[in-house]
């Protein structure tokens, strides 16, 4: 008789566990989501949280006894990410200061990390700026300076 097995088969059952969204792959505590296993090489789970980061691991059982679960495979949700409002213009023509500085607000990047800005300027046609002419820690600041000879 072999412990830790629901019926004697011949066949391939898998367990499947999971964080439920919580802790890291460090610290999460897993439960099961097959009970007791399933033959299925699929799962589809609904009702997930944004924001959270799910871990899965799954282990194949025979007659013969219970594998070793997998590596835990990380699974986040995203939120919908928002469209940017309307930047803010402000031209300067003062000293050797002539140029526009153009500053924008934060988006919701929905969970995922917002690695660049692209800025376009529409006179008679429309061009993208060299956004190396902007200041290096432009995502972070959210502002850039262009002057009047990069127009």
């Amino acid at each position: 008789m072999l412990h830790g097995l629901h019926q004697t088969t011949n066949r391939l059952q898998y367990e499947l566990v999971w964080n439920n969204g919580i802790g890291s792959k460090e610290n999460a505590q897993y439960t099961p989501l097959t009970q007791p296993y399933t033959f299925a090489t699929s799962y589809n789970r609904g009702s997930l949280i944004p924001g959270r980061e799910y871990l899965f691991k799954v282990r194949a059982i025979n007659a013969c006894g219970s594998g070793e679960f997998s590596p835990p495979k990380g699974l986040s949700i995203n939120q919908k990410p928002q469209r940017p409002s309307r930047p803010t213009v402000t031209a300067t023509n003062q000293h050797d200061q002539c140029g526009v500085e153009i500053s924008w607000d934060v988006v919701g990047n929905g969970g995922s990390t917002i690695t660049s800005y692209d800025i376009q300027i529409d006179n008679a046609t429309t061009r993208d700026v060299d956004m190396n002419k902007c200041a290096a820690d432009h995502v972070t600041t959210r502002k850039c300076f262009i002057k009047c000879v990069d127009l």
